[in-house]
C-alpha cells in the first residue's frame, strides 16, 4: 500500500510540471500578444492628424521599449510638423542606444533649423560614440554655418568623440566655424585643447589666431605657453602685439620667456606694446625691459615707457637718466607729464631739468606740466620759465603763475 501511494504521488507531480510550464508558456504568448496589439495601436496612432496626440504615441512607446520605439518612430519621423520631428529627437535621445541613434541620425538631415537644434543638443546627451555618429552628419560642409557652430560650442560635451568633431570643424573653409573652435576648445581639457589652439594659431585669418590667443589665455598653463610662444613668432604684428597685450595679463614664467623673443621684435608697434604692459608684470621685470627699451631705436617705443598708464610706478634714476637726455623731443615731453604725475621731489628734479632743454616745445611743456606738481617748487620753475627767451614759453609760465596766485588769493 505504501508503494502503491508514492507511486501515485509521483505520478501526480510529473502531471502538474507540464502544466505548470504550459500555463507560464500560455502567459508569455499571451504577454507577446498583448505587446503586438498595443503596439499596432500606437502605430495607428502615430498617423493621428493632431500633432499632440503623435507626440504622445511617441513618448508612449519609447517608454515601451526599444523595439516598440522602432516600430513607431518609423513613421513619427516622416511627419512633416517640425513640432513633432523635435519631440522625437527628445524621446530617442532618452531611448538611446542603437534604436535613437538611428533616429536621431535620421532626424539630422531634415531641412528645417529648429529640428536640426534639437538634434545637436540631444545627440550631446547620447555621450561619446552614438553621439559622435550624428553629430557627424550636422557638421558636413553642405549643413547650414549656424548649425555647424552650434555643434562646435557643444561638441566639447561629447568626450572623445568631441575632439575629433572639433578638429573636423576646425578644417572648415569659414571662419566664423573655427572662430567658434577657438572659443569651445576649453572644454576639450588642456591636453586636447592645446594641440586645437596650436593648429589654430597658424591659421590664415587673423581673427582665427585672435581667438586662439584668447582661449590659450583662459586656460593657462602649459597651453598658453606652448600657444603664446609659437604665436610670438606669427608673421602678423598685429598678433605678437597681442600676444604682449595677453602675456602680460597672464604673468609668471610664460609672460618673462615670452617678453624676452618681443622686446626685440622688428617692429616698433610690437616693442612699444612691450614698454605700454610690461609694468604689469612687477617693478623688476620691468625695470630690467626699461633698461633695454630706453635705448630702442624707434621714439615711440621710448616715449611708450614713459606714458603708459600702468608705468606710474617710479622708474629707476638709470632709466630716467637716459629719458632726459633722449634725442627725440616727444619723448622728453613725456617725461614732463611722468613727472608731474609722479610729483613730490622727484617730480621737480626732473622738471628743473627739463626747463633747460634745448627745444622750446619741451620747455612748453614743462611750463604746463609744473603747475600740477603743487607746493612752492611749482612757482619756483615757472618763475624762471617766466624769463625764458622763447615767448610762447614765458607767455604760458606767466599765465600758470598768474593762474595759482589766483587760486591762493581767493583761498
Amino acid at each position: 500500500m505504501k508503494m502503491m501511494f508514492v507511486g501515485a504521488c509521483a505520478l501526480s507531480f510529473c502531471l502538474a510540471v507540464p502544466v505548470q510550464l504550459w500555463a507560464q508558456m500560455q502567459m508569455r504568448v499571451n504577454a507577446v500578444q498583448w505587446m503586438e496589439l498595443q503596439i499596432q495601436k500606437l502605430e495607428q496612432a502615430a498617423t493621428a492628424p493632431s500633432a499632440d496626440v503623435v507626440i504622445n504615441t511617441s513618448e508612449t512607446a519609447y517608454k515601451m521599449g526599444a523595439e516598440a520605439a522602432d516600430r513607431v518612430f518609423a513613421i513619427v519621423v516622416d511627419d512633416p510638423r517640425p513640432e513633432v520631428k523635435i519631440a522625437l529627437a527628445q524621446h530617442a535621445s532618452l531611448l538611446g542606444g542603437a534604436v535613437g541613434e538611428k533616429y536621431l541620425t535620421r532626424l539630422a538631415e531634415d531641412d528645417h533649423p529648429g529640428v536640426q537644434e534639437a538634434v545637436v543638443l540631444r545627440a550631446v546627451a547620447l555621450g561619446d560614440g552614438e553621439g559622435e555618429r550624428v553629430l557627424r552628419v550636422l557638421v558636413q560642409p553642405h549643413q547650414d554655418a549656424s548649425i555647424r557652430k552650434l555643434v562646435a560650442k557643444h561638441a566639447g560635451h561629447v568626450g572623445e568623440g568631441g575632439v575629433r568633431i572639433l578638429t573636423m570643424l576646425a578644417g572648415q573653409e569659414e571662419a566664423a566655424i573655427r572662430r567658434e573652435v577657438a572659443v569651445n576648445a576649453h572644454l576639450l581639457g588642456p591636453d586636447s585643447a592645446q594641440a586645437l589652439l596650436l593648429s589654430l594659431a597658424e591659421d590664415s585669418d587673423v581673427s582665427v589666431k585672435q581667438m586662439a590667443l584668447f582661449a590659450a589665455f583662459q586656460l593657462g598653463g602649459t597651453v598658453s605657453e606652448r600657444v603664446f610662444t609659437r604665436m610670438a613668432h606669427d608673421p602678423d604684428p598685429h598678433i605678437r602685439r597681442d600676444v604682449v597685450t595677453r602675456v602680460c595679463q597672464l604673468g609668471g614664467r610664460t609672460a618673462t620667456l615670452v617678453l624676452h623673443t618681443l622686446i626685440r621684435d622688428p617692429e616698433p608697434e610690437v616693442r612699444k606694446e612691450v614698454a605700454l604692459h610690461v609694468s604689469k608684470l612687477g617693478e623688476e621685470e620691468a625695470e630690467r625691459a626699461f633698461q633695454i627699451l630706453v635705448n630702442d631705436a624707434a621714439p615711440e617705443v621710448r616715449k611708450a615707457v614713459v606714458v603708459s598708464p600702468y608705468q606710474l610706478n617710479k622708474k629707476s634714476d638709470a632709466v630716467i637718466s637716459t629719458l632726459i637726455m633722449d634725442p627725440a623731443p616727444e619723448v622728453r615731453k613725456s617725461l614732463a607729464l611722468y613727472a608731474s604725475q609722479v610729483g613730490g621731489a622727484e617730480g621737480e628734479k626732473i622738471l628743473s631739468i627739463l626747463m633747460l632743454d634745448r627745444k622750446p616745445e619741451v620747455r612748453r611743456e614743462v611750463a604746463f606740466r609744473a603747475a600740477q606738481l603743487g607746493g612752492e617748487g611749482r612757482k619756483r620753475i615757472l618763475h624762471l620759465l617766466a624769463q625764458d627767451q622763447d615767448f610762447a614759453v614765458k607767455s604760458l609760465a606767466r599765465e600758470q603763475l598768474n593762474a595759482i596766485v589766483e587760486v591762493e588769493s581767493s583761498g
